[in-house]
């Protein structure tokens, strides 16, 4: 009868040590888990370089007794008519820049009254919407003087708008897709 119980104790105990290698094996195996906390495969590659066309737009706003938005500000002429731009009714275009930027590289768009620093700092590409963009953005005047410097997101395509200070009537508007 000792040898049965005997037999019986090996077998639990080669039952134990079986599940627990079992757990240590599925405890520090890979994962498709990344550090940044996004799902993903854990092969080390950097994600494909991100290049998108980016505008910026300098508009010289003004009160006058014949409200307009000038044709070639169509893509922000509804942005331009809501109540954040109520101090002004017309609005004309003073200059309009464009270029391709990567990810994580700033470029400088020069501007008739001061200069606009975009840096692409991620595309999230969700489910059935359009791409959203996370922009870091410095803006300055002619002199050099600084008056915005912001991370703001936007949805691929659409544009953000940034008014200045002051009476300068100047808005610039930034946006990529």
């Amino acid at each position: 009868m000792t040898e049965a119980r005997t037999g019986r104790s090996a077998f639990r105990l080669a039952s134990w040590i079986a599940a627990l290698v079992a757990v240590v094996v599925v405890a520090f195996a890979p994962t498709s888990a990344r550090a940044d906390g996004k799902k993903g495969d854990d092969d080390g590659a950097e994600p494909p370089d991100v290049t998108m066309q980016c505008q910026v737009i300098e508009i010289l706003a003004t009160k006058t007794d014949h409200p307009s938005v000038a044709p070639e500000l169509k893509d922000v002429a509804k942005k331009l008519k809501t109540k954040a731009f109520s101090a002004w009714n017309t609005f004309t275009q003073s200059g309009r820049s464009s270029k391709t930027l990567s990810r994580m590289v700033p470029e400088t768009f020069d501007l008739p009254n001061g200069k606009a620093t975009v840096m692409i700092r991620e595309v999230d590409h969700p489910a059935k919407k359009r791409a959203r963009v996370t922009l870091d953005i410095g803006l300055a005047k002619k002199s050099g003087k600084h008056y915005a410097d912001t991370k703001s997101s936007v949805d691929a395509g659409d544009f953000l708008l940034f008014a200045r200070g002051g009476d300068d009537g100047i808005i610039t508007a930034v946006g990529c897709q």
